[in-house]
């Protein structure tokens, strides 16, 4: 509240943005693992080369100069030194799950759903996600489909270039 002369008025102010929280799941600090770490640990040589290919379909799609960044849980985008994990990405023994931060709306849902693409139910945790499942050929049958889902996903990003 502000008194200005004889009168008390208001001024609301953004104190916090929930919506691009960085939670302990994204980025807890001790938890950066590498490359080998999925590659023996949690996924394998083939959903690690799919999820190095969904990365370079960001950089194409987005010219961001954008990293794969290694955590326990997931494979997120490194920019500019700052996590952007507009998409991430965990590479499973046999398929690939890409997960893209979009809110969720009835012309996205109906595009993947029209796609035929595997997909898990939307996730309303960290800013809401979409959830693809991605096996052996469907990045490449899906390119399209993933090349909107990026650009969408791009255009929400808060993390600075």
């Amino acid at each position: 509240a502000l008194e200005v002369g004889e009168y008390v008025t208001l001024q609301a102010t953004t104190v916090l943005d929930r919506r691009f929280l960085i939670t302990e799941d994204e980025d807890e600090p001790g938890l950066v693992t590498d490359r080998n770490y999925w590659l023996t640990e949690r996924g394998s040589k083939k959903t690690v080369e799919m999820a190095e290919q969904v990365v370079e379909l960001i950089r194409e799609e987005t010219d961001l100069d954008v990293n794969p960044n290694y955590t326990k849980f997931y494979i997120g985008l490194s920019k500019g030194g700052f996590s952007d994990n507009f998409v991430m990405l965990r590479p499973r023994r046999s398929n690939l799950l890409a997960e893209f931060r979009i809110p969720r709306s009835e012309e996205v849902t109906a595009m993947i759903d029209g796609s035929e693409v595997a997909t898990l139910p939307y996730w309303n945790r960290f800013g809401g996600r979409y959830r693809l499942s991605l096996d052996t050929g469907d990045i490449k049958k899906h390119e399209t489909l993933l090349r909107d889902l990026i650009t969408r996903a791009s255009s929400l990003s808060a993390a600075p270039a």
